[in-house]
C-alpha cells in the first residue's frame, strides 16, 4: 500500500468511525488512524480559505461537524503544520490563534498524510483495517477469504465487528457465507455496483 492510499483510507476510516460512540473503548486501538483522518478532513475544510483569523471558531466547527476529538485538535494542527499545510500564528502562551493555509492538491495531501501515518507507527489492527477498506473499495470479498487474500494476522471477526459497527463495511449473508462490501464502492466503482444490482437485485 502506497502513501497516497494510506492517507486516503485513513480519512475513510475516520469518517466511518464517526458513526460510533466517541467514548467507545473499541476506538482506542485506532487512535493514530483517526488522527490522520481528522487532519485530512480539516485540511479539506480549510483548503482555499487562505487566512483563518479565529482558530477557536475552526476548532468548534471541526469538533461539531467533522467529529474531531476536542483533545486531538491541537495534534491535528501540529500534523498539518509539520506537513507544511498551514502556517500558524500563536499568542504568548503558544496557543494557535490564526493560520494561513497552504493545503496542496488532494493527491499530494493524501501522500503526505500517508507518510505521517506510517511515521506514527500505527498498530497492527489499524494497518489491517486500512488494508481491508482499500480492498473493499475495489469490490466485495467473502469473509472466509479475507485473511488469506490480505495476509491478516488479526482475526477477521475483529475487523468485521469494528467495520460493521462503524459502517466502514457492510456484511451480506448468502447461502455460501458472509460477503463483505464497502459503501465506498458506490462512489469509486459505480459501474461495478450497477452490475451487482442487475445480477443480484437490491438485496445486496
Amino acid at each position: 500500500m502506497d502513501d497516497y492510499v494510506a492517507g486516503l483510507r485513513s480519512q475513510d476510516v475516520h469518517q466511518g468511525l464517526r458513526n460510533m460512540d466517541p467514548h467507545s473503548p473499541a476506538l482506542v486501538p485506532l487512535t493514530k488512524t483517526r488522527l490522520v483522518g481528522s487532519a485530512a478532513d480539516v485540511a479539506a475544510l480549510i483548503r482555499g480559505r487562505n487566512i483563518i483569523q479565529d482558530v477557536s471558531a475552526l476548532q468548534y466547527i471541526a469538533v461539531r461537524e467533522l467529529d474531531v476529538a476536542p483533545s486531538s485538535f491541537d495534534q491535528v494542527l501540529d500534523m498539518l503544520e509539520n506537513a507544511g499545510f498551514v502556517d500558524i500564528s500563536r499568542n504568548s502562551r503558544g496557543e494557535a490563534v490564526g493560520l494561513t493555509e497552504n493545503v496542496p492538491i488532494y493527491r499530494t495531501l493524501y501522500e503526505d498524510l500517508g507518510t505521517a501515518w506510517r511515521a506514527s507507527r500505527p498498530r497492527q489492527i489499524e494497518e489491517e483495517l486500512v488494508a481491508v477498506v482499500q480492498r473493499l473499495a475495489a469490490g466485495p470479498v467473502p469473509v472466509e477469504s479475507l485473511q488469506t487474500e490480505l495476509g491478516l494476522d488479526s482475526k477477521p471477526d475483529d475487523i468485521v465487528v469494528i467495520g460493521r459497527d462503524s459502517s466502514i463495511l457492510k456484511v451480506a449473508s448468502t447461502i455460501d457465507g458472509d460477503i463483505l462490501y464497502s459503501p465506498f464502492s458506490a462512489f469509486e466503482n459505480p459501474a461495478l455496483l450497477s452490475d451487482l444490482l442487475r445480477e443480484h437485485g437490491s438485496a445486496i
